[in-house]
């Protein structure tokens, strides 16, 4: 939802962010919204005893367009004619 309100309310052509290596979890939700990772900065943070690396990950406007295309607005089917 939040891509959506960037690509078509405010016309970004690019939405990205970074992510630690070591949260699965947000990864995984990341790649279902679309997002793709486009780099690695190794060894960015020291937590828990060891270095983890951030991953730059990212979201194109043509892609969006491609995973989500716009549909028209349907009319409650009380006032669709015939």
């Amino acid at each position: 939802m939040l891509c959506g309100y960037g690509f078509e309310i405010l016309n970004l052509n690019r939405i990205g962010l970074s992510v630690f290596e070591y949260n699965e979890r947000g990864r995984r939700c990341y790649e279902k919204v679309g997002l793709r990772v486009e780099g690695r900065r190794r060894q960015a943070k020291y937590w828990r005893g060891r270095y983890w690396d951030a991953l730059e990950m990212g979201l194109l406007a043509s892609e969006w367009a491609d995973l989500y295309p716009l549909e028209p607005p349907q009319l409650p089917y009380l006032y669709q004619v015939s």
